[in-house]
């Protein structure tokens, strides 16, 4: 059986299409990613699928219009729990058949796959309590009124183990899902993270530790597939964030320089979704002018200062965004602003990091 599809393409008809979402509740996520499925329903065609794992909230919709757009139309299936991983490769693979195939499918929420009911940290621990139970009536001396969650050493030992069937399910999720020609559109519930390394600093130290920013609840294998990410903070109207107020939030949003119209201060749209569709189609569309590059050539006698902060900044990205982040908050304002002018050199070391 040949490995290679010939004759070799050089362009796809279709371009996958991954767009993420993050944002705590409240933020308009189901809204704004029905609006984007309605523009890239406009381009390719087919129907529009919610796959809704929070009890019907897709539902408040039907019919309704959503702020000054008319109501959009589209079906829903319920996944109620448990909700693991291999789950939710079944149901996306029941969604994308069809003839026309759907114009998008919409995942609405996606974090329920790592911290819902029956989800990844759930399964781990279904799992670890058989392993154990069996374990104590295989052995020589088994335990009556053996109880698994007092067994410490007993976890210790199983723990590794009980992760392996959830951690093989949510790699092949992972995998499945840029591999699939159907438009997706995940929706990630965010949280506000706190500074783990506050109590180690001078300044903060025996203080609430300060907000870093918002942080998806989700895996990495999730985040990356994503062709763009955006942050719709509380209140937003609709209005994404395509910068992060620190290092540690820039790092998971992602906006490449191709889809960079999208941050035109404005509403998520179905315009918006149009242009996505388009670029996934394949089509010329309207790039950004170029920006001019400032200046940043360093002052006569600061060469060799301002090189040995921006390879520090780059040694530090390499540690991830914790370590980038604790480092970040000591600088000056003006060693933050040297540090920005490499900002995409950062995230590409930061991306190359969570690859690995």
């Amino acid at each position: 059986m040949p490995v290679l599809q010939f004759p070799l393409q050089k362009r796809l008809d279709w371009k996958p299409l991954i767009v993420g979402l993050e944002g705590p509740p409240g933020a308009g996520k189901t809204a704004s990613a029905l609006l984007l499925a309605e523009g890239i329903r406009r381009v390719r065609g087919g129907d529009i699928r919610v796959l809704d794992t929070e009890g019907g909230r897709a539902g408040k919709y039907v019919g309704e219009p959503i702020g000054r757009h008319p109501p959009v139309d589209f079906s829903f299936a319920l996944m109620d729990p448990p909700f693991r991983a291999d789950r939710f490769m079944a149901a996306l693979t029941e969604l994308s058949t069809g003839d026309p195939p759907p114009a998008c499918i919409i995942v609405d929420s996606i974090s329920d796959e790592h911290e819902g009911e029956g989800g990844r940290n759930d399964w781990k621990d279904a799992v670890l309590q058989d392993i154990m139970e069996r374990a104590n009536r295989n052995s020589d001396h088994p335990v009556k009124d053996y109880n698994w969650m007092t067994d410490y050493a007993g976890q210790l030992k199983w723990t590794p183990k009980a992760w392996q069937p959830s951690s093989a399910a949510r790699r092949a999720l992972g995998l499945k899902m840029p591999r699939m020609r159907v438009p997706l559109i995940l929706t990630f519930r965010a949280r506000e993270k706190s500074d783990i390394f506050a109590d180690k600093k001078p300044k903060t130290r025996g203080a609430e530790p300060p907000k870093v920013g918002w942080s998806p609840v989700a895996p990495d294998e999730f985040i990356r597939s994503c062709d763009l990410l955006a942050l719709l903070p509380v209140r937003s109207d609709g209005v994404p964030v395509w910068k992060g107020q620190n290092a540690y939030e820039g790092f998971v949003i992602k906006l490449p320089e191709y889809f960079k119209p999208l941050d035109d201060g404005k509403p998520l749209s179905p315009a918006h979704g149009e242009f996505l569709a388009r670029w996934s189609k394949g089509e010329k569309v309207a790039q950004p002018e170029p920006k001019k590059e400032p200046d940043r050539q360093p002052a006569p006698n600061g060469n060799g200062k301002r090189q040995q902060l921006l390879d520090t900044a780059r040694a530090k990205a390499r540690e991830g965004p914790g370590m980038f982040n604790l480092w970040w908050h000591d600088l000056s304002p003006a060693d933050q602003d040297t540090v920005l002018t490499i900002e995409d050199e950062l995230r590409q070391i930061g991306e190359a990091t969570a690859a690995a």
